[in-house]
This record gives structure tokens, C-alpha cells and sequence, in this order.
């Protein structure tokens, strides 16, 4: 009999043959090159944008530990806390993904006297930064001397004409 190896719903790849068994030990810094950050933007591919506790914006690659079938547990997103490893051997601005914290393990270390919990304050702070505000009053745009004013406009003394000869697709 044929194995069926391409159809499906590909659920195998999410079976619980794959699932390792949990600890509940969550993972501390334990070098001084490790950092507790807040995830601020998603790039895509396996780039992320993340704030440190040291204050600096940094740009963490995500290992292959936490893509493919490891991304099932460890979801990274905007607001997620994750622990990051600084690089010693290249630029300092970017960093590596150590590990990645639920929400309840989040809650826990985040109760925690050694936890800089000011990088939350800030992290909140800088989304408010990040909003839109929408103005409804009218644009203008002014040009060295010149004033050029882009909001709409309508004429009241101007009409709708038809043209009496319209145009005949015969002419063609």
C-alpha cells in the first residue's frame, strides 16, 4: 500500500511525538553578556527589533531553536519578554534570542527583586509614543512664499454639463 507522505493537513508535524517534556525551571541571567528585553517590532524573516534593559534599542536574530516546529511554544510578538545574549565578536547593537517567556512565567519573574522592572514602564511608555493622532482640520502646505491649500474644495457656481454630442464608438 502507498504511504500517503504529501497530502493531508500536515498535522503530523504538530503531533505530540514532538512535544518535549516541560521543566518548571525558568531560565535567569547567568552571564554578564545576557540581557532582559522587550520585543518592540517584528521584521520578519528571523529579525526582530528589541528593547534592553540597559535602555538601548537593539536588533536580536531569532535562532532556529524558536522557528519551525519550535515556534508551536515559544510565539514571539510584540510585547513578549525575552532573554537575549549580546555579541561580543561583532557589532553591539545586535544580539541574539536566548529564550522566550510565556505569559505566566513573565508574571513570575517580573515579581522578582532583581528584575529591572523599569524597562516595562518604559516599554508603555514608548508604545503611547508610537500612536497615531488624527487631526480633521484642513491641510495646508506652505512654500516658501507661496501658499498652496490641499483641502477639498468645492465650487458652488460650478455645474454639471453633459455634452450634447457624446461619444460615438462608430467614429473609431
Amino acid at each position: 500500500m502507498v504511504k500517503n507522505a504529501f497530502g493531508g493537513s500536515k498535522s503530523k508535524s504538530i503531533a505530540r511525538k514532538h512535544e518535549t517534556s516541560t521543566s518548571q525551571f525558568i531560565r535567569m541571567i547567568q552571564d554578564p553578556s545576557e540581557k532582559f528585553a522587550i520585543v518592540k517590532k517584528i521584521f520578519g524573516g528571523s529579525i526582530c527589533q528589541v528593547f534592553c534593559d540597559d535602555l538601548l534599542t537593539r536588533q536580536a536574530i531569532i535562532r532556529g531553536k524558536f522557528r519551525g516546529k519550535g515556534k508551536r511554544h515559544n510565539i514571539i510578538s510584540s510585547g513578549t519578554l525575552v532573554l537575549v545574549g549580546l555579541r561580543d565578536f561583532s557589532h553591539s547593537l545586535i544580539c541574539d534570542i536566548i529564550e522566550v517567556y510565556s505569559p505566566t512565567e513573565f508574571y513570575s519573574i517580573s515579581q522578582k527583586p532583581s528584575f529591572p522592572s523599569f524597562i516595562l514602564h518604559n516599554n508603555i511608555q514608548q508604545h503611547h509614543d508610537d500612536d497615531f493622532i488624527f487631526d480633521n482640520s484642513t491641510s495646508h502646505i506652505e512654500l516658501s512664499n507661496s501658499h498652496i491649500d490641499i483641502s477639498p474644495s468645492i465650487d458652488p457656481d460650478s455645474h454639471i454639463t453633459t455634452d450634447p454630442d457624446p461619444f460615438d464608438f462608430n467614429d473609431i
